[in-house]
């Protein structure tokens, strides 16, 4: 019928670790690291998270995650949708 990706968005609180290589680092409340490999384009203008500035930053974060269909239900990929600092 219609090919429509419905998106389950999850909330945390974490902090920035890092940026490297095009995956970004964030140390969450519980102590889980989750590395985005994905961000929305506007987060990447408002906080320029490929600098140092926001290291150490405690942020919400909002996020997708998603199943590679070329992989196996194993490989997550995991996309930055908004990013508010606390």
């Amino acid at each position: 019928m219609y090919d429509i990706e419905y998106k389950e968005l999850r909330t945390a609180i974490g902090v920035f670790k890092k940026h490297f290589n095009g995956y970004y680092s964030f140390e969450l409340a519980n102590g889980d690291i989750i590395v985005f490999e994905q961000v929305d384009s506007s987060i990447s203008k408002e906080y320029q998270l490929k600098s140092n500035k926001h290291i150490d930053m405690v942020f919400e974060i909002t996020y997708s995650e998603s199943y590679d269909e070329f992989e196996s239900d194993d490989f997550i990929i995991f996309k930055l949708e908004d990013l508010k600092l606390l």
